[in-house]
């Protein structure tokens, strides 16, 4: 029962990710580098890949791959690519650990290198750079020494959603 709710919960943050990734991509690609499939395109693609093709996205991914480098059916759109080759490679059953962006350095000590961070939130709890529990005031506090801060929601986001800069007085 355990290995069934698991992969349920696999499958539900596969479907998330991939429309979510093809969302944030094709959402910033001009219309103006797309160039339209015809229908037996279109067919081709079904026809090799399946399913995996028929999101909306993964046709505007194919328009851009058109418009750089002419029709190949076998170009691999996310929506082929996030479930079967991501899903391959990465472990998911770990994956909510990394989502949480303000325990990445932490966890990965290492040759990785992050931006330095002067806060972090974590479930509410706030954190000094070496995730030192601290109050409300030290991180105010921590920020006030800057002249400019970039804040960044630690969870849900990608590809530069939410990112903030405030310009402090310090």
């Amino acid at each position: 029962m355990k290995g069934y709710i698991n992969n349920k919960r696999i499958e539900k943050q596969i479907q998330f990710e991939r429309g979510h990734e093809e969302y944030l991509v094709m959402n910033s690609v001009p219309a103006n580098v797309r160039k339209p499939l015809t229908d037996q395109e279109k067919q081709t693609a079904i026809d090799l890949w399946g399913k995996a093709v028929s999101a909306p996205y993964s046709w505007k991914e194919f328009e851009v791959y058109k418009f750089f480098n002419g029709f190949d059916a076998r170009f691999m759109p996310m929506s082929f690519y996030l479930p079967w080759i991501t899903r391959r490679l990465n472990d998911y059953e770990y994956a909510p650990i990394f989502e949480h962006k303000s325990l990445l350095g932490y966890l990965t000590k290492g040759p990785i290198r992050f931006p330095h961070s002067f806060v972090k939130a974590v479930a509410g709890d706030l954190y000094s750079s070496d995730m030192h529990q601290i109050s409300e005031e030290e991180a105010v506090e921590a920020c006030l020494k800057e002249d400019k801060l970039v804040v960044k929601d630690s969870v849900g986001g990608s590809g530069g959603k939410g990112i903030e800069i405030l310009k402090m007085g310090g």
